[in-house]
């Protein structure tokens, strides 16, 4: 019998969900969150620091893809690709739901990007940020204009009249 390929199918959230940490810095994953990370997760995640106050949450299966197609084009022994690698893959660590369907986020991170209780995660894409609720609020109220900017800028050039819904 022939093995059956299976094609990669990547995380695709946006959303923006609310949730609470445990005194155990456990989070207990949205359902709504749940049904968008792809069954090729298995489980599994890979969580690494933030740029901000956030750390980023990638399924086990997407953060794979980007190691490949990214992260092993770099040459450790350039010093530019090794501080990117280093800044990149800095506090990674895996992380699988428990039988609760739980996430331990390690507490050292927390610390670091003053995570504490109530959480917002906001789906980039293929990666899921979190956000202490008022780390997010503030971030979201210091991005708000460069965000406007940056969304004219990007989105402003498309063609959109030839889109298929």
């Amino acid at each position: 019998m022939a093995k059956k390929e299976i094609t990669y199918q990547p995380t695709i959230i946006y959303d923006e969900l609310e949730c609470s940490l445990d005194e155990k810095f456990r989070v207990l994953l949205p359902a709504a969150l749940k049904k968008k990370i792809s069954e090729q997760a298995e489980n599994t995640f890979v969580i690494i620091r933030g740029d901000y106050n956030n750390l980023v949450l990638y399924a086990q299966q997407d953060w794979e893809v980007f190691s490949k197609n990214y992260l092993s084009q770099l040459n450790p022994y350039n010093e530019e690709h090794a501080l990117a690698i280093e800044n990149l893959t800095d506090g990674l660590t895996t992380v699988t739901l428990d039988a609760g369907g739980r996430l331990l986020l390690p507490k050292i991170l927390c610390a670091d990007k003053k995570i504490k209780k109530d959480l917002v995660l906001k789906g980039m894409g293929n990666t899921i940020n979190i956000w202490e609720k008022k780390e997010y609020l503030l971030h979201k109220q210091k991005m708000a204009e460069a965000g406007k900017e940056a969304k004219k800028k990007v989105i402003g050039g498309f063609n959109f009249s030839n889109q298929q819904p």
